[in-house]
């Protein structure tokens, strides 16, 4: 028993001290704490947390303020998921109950390779405290099909199969179109062949194609679950500036409260001004 509390104690002043180590900065680039930054961020009715999917401190911040607004909310939130995508929310919701094991669940459910170590703490919380998840994207098929051929490739889904895209895909957001260009020239790649403009708008448009099925997946489970906050993870460049999904969303759902974090990487201190309400680093 007291090796057990001794461990416990290890682990609490563990995160205790990582959560202190966080650098938090608010609008006005005010310095905040960890509870005065919790309490702001249960006033909103979605929270966006902007990730690079292979940066370790970015998954520490997404659990921990997913632990801390569902104690603050009394459990009155919702977890929503770019990692995982429309067709495989029964799967998901089959695994949350306890009505399938972890294999069978992660056989079929597309995860991505750094599941184990990034998002199956999240699942895994939300799991023992029933906290609903949502798998808001697109199935990755359509996303590759519209960066191949246009969105008139979406013209040869099947009908059963079109409720897993959103009914419509918004894309005229010009700063956003612009954003994407230039972080598609900086990759380099075929940008200076014949017909770069061509490939770049395909690509933007499968990448609407993302945003604008997460903010719908988001904005049906926002309209049917009032008086719940929606904690939604994805890559930053989605909620960057409050455009892609964030941008869609306000669309869908003009009255919708949001705010959205952007978890600085490892190194990277340069702050753009209005590109997220809370910077992490």
């Amino acid at each position: 028993m007291k090796k057990i509390l001794m461990l416990s104690l290890i682990v609490l002043l563990v995160v205790f001290f990582t959560i202190g180590n966080l650098k938090i900065i608010g609008k006005k680039g005010k310095a905040l704490n960890f509870d005065t930054f919790l309490n702001s961020l249960k006033q909103a009715d979605v929270v966006f947390i902007g990730e690079q999917h292979t940066d370790p401190k970015a998954h520490f911040v997404e659990l921990e303020v997913l632990k801390g607004l569902h104690k603050k909310l009394n459990g009155k939130i919702i977890l929503s998921l770019e990692m995982f995508e429309r067709d495989v929310q029964k799967l998901l919701d089959s695994y949350l109950k306890g009505e399938i094991t972890e294999e069978e669940f992660l056989k079929s459910s597309r995860p991505w390779k750094n599941y184990k170590t990034d998002y199956r703490p999240l699942i895994e919380f939300a799991k023992k405290h029933n906290i609903r998840v949502l798998a808001a994207n697109v199935p990755r098929r359509y996303a590759a099909m519209v960066a191949r051929g246009g969105l008139k490739a979406l013209e040869k889904v099947k009908p059963e199969e079109r409720e897993y895209i959103a009914k419509k895909i918004h894309y005229d957001y010009p700063e956003y179109r612009k954003l994407f260009y230039k972080t598609m020239e900086k990759m380099g790649g075929p940008m200076g062949r014949h017909g770069a403009s061509k490939f770049k708008e395909k690509f933007y448009k499968a990448q609407c194609v993302k945003d604008s099925t997460m903010a719908e997946s988001i904005c049906q489970i926002y309209k049917s679950n009032k008086g719940f906050l929606i904690l939604h993870i994805n890559g930053s460049f989605h909620s960057d500036y409050k455009l892609g999904t964030a941008a869609v969303l306000k669309t869908l759902c003009p009255e919708v409260i949001i705010k959205n974090i952007k978890v600085l990487p490892e190194g990277e201190r340069e702050i753009k001004n209005n590109i997220a309400d809370y910077i992490v680093y």
